[in-house]
């Protein structure tokens, strides 16, 4: 159970190199959808890894599961197009919803895309 963001039973899908722990993704998991734990108070959803290629390695091993859906909200910059062009790729159907943008752009940031929009991705397995 995960109180605040819903039902189902929390995953966390892990990405390890060489014994250590390089990347991390939590979803929450109820009757074959697999879910971003987010709610509208988040700020923010995404794939924590140490390189763009672990994050990509993430991604593919969640596509890899096949779930029957995967609904993940509040996923912003680079990483929402690049899991939404994934999973076009292994054959899901996709929506998505631009929840919210900020008024201003930021440039001061380590990738240098911001924050951006924030949309809301629901993938259905073809």
């Amino acid at each position: 159970m995960v109180g605040a963001f819903g039902s189902g039973r929390l995953r966390l899908l892990t990405l390890r190199r060489g014994g250590r722990l390089v990347g991390v993704v939590p979803l929450r998991l109820a009757q074959g959808v697999m879910w971003s734990p987010t709610n509208w108070e988040s700020p923010r959803f995404d794939f924590l890894a140490e390189s763009d290629a672990d994050v990509t390695a993430l991604m593919l091993d969640l596509l890899a599961r096949r779930p029957r859906r995967i609904n993940l909200g509040h996923v912003g910059g680079a990483n929402a197009e690049r899991f939404r062009r994934l999973a076009d790729l292994h054959g899901y159907g996709h929506l998505t919803r631009v929840l919210e943008r900020p008024p201003f752009r930021l440039y001061a940031t380590k990738r240098g895309d911001g924050w951006g929009a924030v949309r809301f991705l629901s993938l259905v397995a073809g």
